[in-house]
Order: structure tokens, then C-alpha cells, then sequence
């Protein structure tokens, strides 16, 4: 499943979510946060997306700095236009979920959760909801406030099959 290289990146050779094959699907520069290049794989049997040389626990943190929250929560945006944003996003995700699927309730997993705002919808929604946060502060934050969240290094033990639902959307 991880191969690491011997710059600490992890190679992610087979989909976390059903174990299926990966394809290449996108590979582009990084020009928010690291300056280097990422590499998307698709699994084949799932269409379940990851980067393909995931940096370790130890190198993440610069790919989730200052530059990268700056981006999705900038400080011109009033709170009222983010929260306003964030409702329209998280609905369309959620009925795109459930669409997808074909289950109007579930268990679902959000990599890459931040301040849990699709797990919110999907919990009003009737769904079981999971978050994989890297940031400590927002996991305590999310586990206050009755979301279930866990590291990075966490997800990939869920049992296969346990959920219904895996998302990772980028907040544009």
C-alpha cells in the first residue's frame, strides 16, 4: 500500500478506499504552497482521487501552512459572505454525495475536513460523519463540537467497506 522514497514522501500505490489499482490522472505545479509538483492518481475500480507522493506526517506541514489557509479563508472575505459561500458549497457536495451513491444516508469519510463545514451539512443530512484532519486544533475543535476526527495517519485502517462515502474537495 505505501512505498516511502528517501525524501520521506509516500508513495500511495493502491486505492485507500476499496484497494483498487491506481491510474495516472493529473500531475501540474503547486504554486500555492510548495513550489515543487504533486501528482494525482485515480483508483480504476472507485474513481477515488490521491496524490501519489504524499509527503510524511513530518513534511505535510508546509504544504498546510499560513499561504495555504490565507488562500481558503482570506482576510478581505467577510464571515457572513464565507459562511453564505460555504452553505451553497456543502449542499451541492452533499446532494452530489448522495446522488453518487444512490443512498440518501450513510457513513461518510471527508479527507481533508478543516473546520468540518461538509460534515456539518451531512450530519444534518442523517449521515454518520468522519473527518481526516491534519491540524491537531481543528481535530479538538471538530471532536468539541460532536464530529468523530482523525489524523492522516488513521484512515487507511478503516475497516474496507465500512463507509459508504469517501470525499476530498479543495475549498476554491
Amino acid at each position: 500500500l505505501h512505498l516511502r522514497h528517501a525524501d520521506g514522501a509516500v508513495m500511495i500505490s493502491m486505492c485507500g478506499v476499496c484497494g483498487g489499482p491506481p491510474q495516472p490522472f493529473l500531475s501540474c505545479p503547486d504554486w500555492l504552497t510548495s513550489a515543487g509538483t504533486f501528482s494525482l492518481a485515480r483508483c480504476t475500480a472507485c474513481s477515488f482521487l490521491w496524490t501519489t507522493d504524499a509527503p510524511d506526517a513530518h513534511q505535510i506541514e508546509r504544504f498546510y501552512g499560513p499561504a495555504y489557509e490565507q488562500s481558503i479563508h482570506p482576510r478581505l472575505a467577510h464571515p457572513v459572505l464565507r459562511r453564505a459561500r460555504m452553505a451553497i458549497q456543502t449542499a451541492a457536495r452533499a446532494r452530489m454525495v448522495e446522488r453518487r451513491t444512490g443512498k440518501p444516508r450513510g457513513n461518510i469519510l471527508d479527507i481533508g475536513c478543516c473546520e468540518g463545514d461538509c460534515l456539518r451539512t451531512m450530519l444534518r443530512r442523517g449521515w454518520d460523519v468522519t473527518g481526516v484532519e491534519l491540524s491537531h486544533e481543528k481535530r479538538k475543535k471538530l471532536e468539541a463540537s460532536g464530529i468523530r476526527a482523525v489524523g492522516p495517519d488513521q484512515w487507511p485502517a478503516f475497516p474496507k467497506g465500512s463507509m459508504t462515502a469517501a470525499s476530498r474537495v479543495t475549498n476554491p
